[in-house]
């Protein structure tokens, strides 16, 4: 018996959606395509860190922060990895979308983002995969998917200078956390742009 897929694909210049089955595969020495591959993407997160630094100048002032998050994107369907990293000032809430440098053998006009919300323990993925099968038979696909992620141990530490004079710090907070396991996850939307 064989069985069929469907897949949504929603194309950027119109608002119509069309649903494309796949039939399975039924050859052993069946070597699957770029698009089968990528219809069968999972991405994994991995040694993901966070650390926050609040600083405080004196008694009175208001303290500064810095945070800063990192991870490694490996995707299923292509052979390069995302390195995945941003600072900010006002913290992580899920709405700034971040760009990662894509590693070595990424094609012009691939590319990955992000968005990660630290107090929800989520990352939003966004990547443009470029898929050719020859003249006439290419594609860029719009991925995007969102998992939880866990800050796993963290160490949080703050340092008071009791003898404070004007010109040095007076207070510094430091939260450091190493990040739990690797997380896989899939695409919940393709996009096919022309």
């Amino acid at each position: 018996m064989v069985s069929t897929r469907f897949l949504l694909f929603t194309l950027s210049t119109t608002t119509a959606s069309v649903a494309i089955p796949l039939a399975a595969r039924q050859y052993d020495d069946y070597q699957p395509t770029c698009w089968d591959k990528i219809l069968d993407l999972q991405w994994t997160i991995s040694g993901l860190s966070y650390s926050a630094s609040y600083t405080t100048v004196s008694p009175e002032a208001n303290t500064t922060s810095w945070d800063y998050v990192g991870f490694t994107l490996s995707n299923s369907a292509v052979g390069y990895m995302a390195d995945c990293v941003a600072g900010s000032v006002v913290g992580f809430n899920g709405t700034e979308e971040y760009s990662c440098t894509l590693g070595e053998g990424a094609p012009e006009g691939a590319g990955v983002k992000f968005k990660f919300a630290k107090e929800q323990g989520k990352v939003e993925v966004e990547e443009v995969i470029l898929c050719s099968e020859g003249e006439g038979h290419s594609a860029t696909f719009v991925a995007k998917g969102e998992t939880g992620v866990s800050l796993g141990q963290c160490t949080d530490e703050t340092q008071e200078n009791e003898e404070w004079k004007e010109g040095e710090v007076y207070k510094n907070r430091e939260v450091k956390c190493a990040g739990g396991e690797d997380v896989s996850l899939w695409p919940s939307q393709f996009l096919v742009k022309e």
